[in-house]
């Protein structure tokens, strides 16, 4: 399970979510950020995006 930027959240969160973690995640919270993304266009409206997908090196990818 990944969002926009591939990371594992489903992994992540099986500490806390249990074996639900996939499930909550696909049904519940990827189609809430979809719906997010779809109606607010956040990335339209960001001054600045940092991906952290490597955590100890953010990087700028708008600004």
């Amino acid at each position: 399970m990944s969002t926009l930027l591939g990371l594992d959240v489903a992994e992540r969160d099986q500490d806390w979510a249990g074996s639900e973690a996939e499930t909550l995640h696909r049904e519940r919270y990827l189609p809430a950020e979809r719906l997010y993304v779809a109606e607010v266009d956040p990335l339209h409206l960001a001054d600045v995006v940092i991906d952290n997908t490597v955590f100890d090196r953010p990087q700028v990818m708008q600004g």
